[in-house]
């Protein structure tokens, strides 16, 4: 009798464990592909300050001016209270997160110090804020890392373009695909399918460039130029689903932008480069060039 009250519990707990996983896979699959295997903070942290916080009322005067040419390395050699500094990255990570992820937080600061004043110098010229061109690069490319980044300078996981007569052969190869003028050709990459292409470029500069062209020029995107290109240094009002509250800070906004405007399947893109702006201040790039 003791035996079988025994196996009806255990089988009691086995079908409730399983009932939860086929009721809750979805929920499951998210956490899963969420920025939990990122070295980052999985919240909008309290460490953000509003422009004015930091350089004052007549801050707001700096972001309403056309942005135009900086000398780039100048401002980012420059001490200034919102000034983004490794060191105190660094230390304020290291209470964080413990040893085992030190070596990938190592390579998020290399790729942020390296490129840096190309997403500085695309922010010049358009508006769009470098933080979240950072974000964006280093989430595509796994800081620098990814197959695509190393041997097609592809930062961003822009893929070329489907002729309009794509597949009329009921085959697809190359001669189904063209570039853009900044790149000089088109690598396989399995993707969302195992025949996708993406652009190569000769330098990581030009892919940087794409970026601005797409996001500055293209209808799916540009709106949030007009929506949120005045708003750095601000807060944004967005869907309290995204992260739990109805005002974000202006980045977070771009964030959600970039994810309703389809640039990538993943449920969580939003969130993910969002708590990578958060965990390493890069909106302390955007207060540089603006202030």
């Amino acid at each position: 009798m003791e035996q079988l009250l025994r196996g009806l519990l255990y089988g009691l707990i086995f079908f409730f464990a399983g009932y939860m996983l086929f009721t809750r896979q979805d929920i499951i699959m998210q956490r899963m592909a969420s920025s939990a295997y990122l070295p980052v903070i999985e919240k909008l942290s309290r460490d953000f300050k509003t422009g004015v916080e930091l350089a004052g009322r007549d801050f707001r005067v700096f972001v309403e001016k056309e942005l135009g040419d900086r000398d780039i390395q100048q401002l980012l050699g420059r001490r200034t209270p919102w000034a983004w500094q490794r060191t105190d990255i660094e230390n304020k990570l290291a209470q964080h997160f413990g040893k085992k992820q030190a070596e990938k937080r190592q390579l998020f600061l290399n790729y942020i110090e390296q490129y840096a004043p190309l997403a500085l110098s695309e922010m010049a010229a358009s508006g769009i804020p470098a933080s979240v061109t950072l974000a964006q690069g280093i989430l595509e490319t796994n800081a620098g890392n990814s197959y695509i980044a190393r041997t097609a300078n592809n930062h961003f996981g822009i893929k070329c373009y489907k002729r309009k007569d794509y597949k009329a052969d009921g085959i697809i190869d190359d001669r189904d695909f063209y570039h853009h003028e900044l790149a000089h050709g088109c690598v396989q990459i399995h993707d969302d399918h195992a025949w996708d292409r993406f652009h190569m470029y000769q330098s990581p500069a030009l892919s940087f460039r794409h970026h601005t062209l797409l996001l500055s020029r293209e209808p799916r995107y540009n709106w949030m130029l007009r929506a949120y290109g005045d708003k750095i240094g601000a807060y944004c009002q967005v869907e309290p689903h995204w992260f739990g509250t109805p005002e974000v800070p202006y980045y977070a906004a771009w964030c959600i932008g970039l994810k309703k405007s389809g640039y990538a399947t993943s449920k969580t893109y939003a969130q993910k480069l969002a708590y990578i702006i958060e965990t390493y201040e890069l909106w302390r790039f955007d207060y540089l060039l603006v202030g």
